[in-house]
């Protein structure tokens, strides 16, 4: 291995490590550290400097239709802040969804070489199982990690946050596993979603789960047998720890209460979620104000609700109008359309996993962990589409003379 490959390699695992195990954020958030993430984007990027000499890296890089999606993104992004608010939020916005673009167009650089494929995917498959982990531990002792007792998060401060990072880590990493290994490790990344009780995680795993079975990554029946013995033996053991109860009362009320609106009782905690209903028909409503143009970026964090709209489309055709729905199946497109022929199972399942986890996330387009993985699919696209343009070599053992 060269030093170069070793430092491109190194890289790569630093940003596993640091932004999709959320350790820069964590280290932030709780005081641990001064750095804000984006100052390690900016450190990143300026280690990424030296990388940027080698022609095969630009090839990836401008090669990609995500990339050309990117600038596309960042444009309107631009374009649409002209008629906003152009208040400091605004602002701060546009360079919100700058510097995420940045971070995608930076991992594609780290990841330009296929021989970091393997060790990018190893390390994501360790921190899913680190992120598992944590999450067990923040069940049974409430408050370690999540500020929501019953709600795992670990490392991620948010239970929605650790059980995306893990579906999707689950969708890059399974066939690094062999077939007999793959519905265990499926399983027991299922199981560390659960315990985050967040219900766009939990239906983006069923996806990706179903998805890997109609591609063939995983045998129906092996995966049928692992589910109902772990459930039975995690079931008999939440029993008889005394745990099953209050785990089955947060289930029913934060899958249940269609409004958002969430109270536990004493036996837990006590603490509520503002209505995402009413933030998607205010959204609604507002986008019908300004069907066309859209009401420009910003206007769903500007607005007197507590949180933005929970959605990535809502969001979209607020700021956007119309046009803004295009946005995210594009991203699906570009994903698909960089893709050797047949495409890899990861990077349809991930394509896909992207549209659905948007109806939970008005954040989708600026967390890291999804970004990373769209980084890591547009690289191992590439690199699969250059090897099917290199020539065959001529099978000199059967000339005849």
């Amino acid at each position: 291995m060269t030093l170069v490959l070793k430092y491109r390699a190194a890289l790569a695992v630093l940003c596993v490590a640091g932004f999709y195990a959320n350790t820069f954020n964590y280290l932030f958030m709780t005081g641990r550290s001064n750095l804000q993430p984006a100052v390690w984007i900016a450190v990143i990027a300026g280690l990424t400097l030296a990388l940027t000499w080698d022609p095969p890296t630009w090839r990836t890089l401008l090669g990609s239709p995500v990339i050309w999606w990117c600038a596309g993104y960042i444009a309107m992004t631009v374009i649409w802040f002209m008629w906003s608010s152009q208040s400091a939020t605004a602002v701060a916005e546009v360079m919100t969804r700058v510097v995420s673009m940045a971070f995608l167009g930076v991992m594609v650089v780290i990841l330009a070489d296929p021989r970091v494929h393997g060790v990018t995917r190893i390390a994501l498959a360790a921190s899913a199982i680190l992120a598992v982990v944590l999450n067990v531990v923040d069940i049974l002792r409430p408050l370690t990690f999540s500020p929501l007792p019953g709600r795992a998060a670990g490392l991620y401060l948010n239970p929605n946050g650790s059980a995306i990072s893990l579906a999707l880590a689950m969708i890059m990493t399974l066939e690094l596993f062999p077939q007999a290994v793959r519905p265990w490790y499926m399983c027991m990344i299922g199981m560390g979603i659960l315990l985050t009780f967040s219900r766009g995680g939990v239906l983006v795993w069923l996806l990706a789960a179903l998805m890997m079975v109609r591609l063939g990554a995983v045998r129906l029946l092996r995966m049928a047998y692992v589910l109902m013995m772990l459930a039975s033996v995690g079931g008999a053991v939440l029993f008889l720890s005394g745990r099953l109860q209050p785990l089955l009362q947060v289930a029913s009320l934060v899958w249940s209460d269609a409004s958002g609106r969430l109270r536990l009782g004493p036996t837990i905690a006590t603490y509520e979620v503002d209505p995402r209903f009413g933030d998607a028909v205010l959204a609604w409503n507002m986008f019908l104000e300004r069907p066309v143009m859209g009401h420009g970026v910003a206007a769903t964090v500007e607005w007197d609700r507590f949180e933005s709209t929970h959605n990535i489309y809502l969001r979209h055709l607020v700021e956007y109008g119309a046009g803004g729905l295009l946005i995210m199946p594009l991203l699906a497109v570009a994903l698909l359309w960089s893709g050797s022929r047949p495409r890899a199972r990861s990077v349809v399942c991930l394509a896909a996993a992207g549209i659905l986890w948007g109806m939970f996330s008005h954040n989708i387009l600026d967390e890291r962990e999804f970004l990373l993985c769209v980084a890591l699919a547009v690289a191992m696209s590439e690199a699969a589409k250059d090897a099917q343009r290199e020539p065959a070599l001529p099978d000199w053992s059967r000339a005849t003379v």
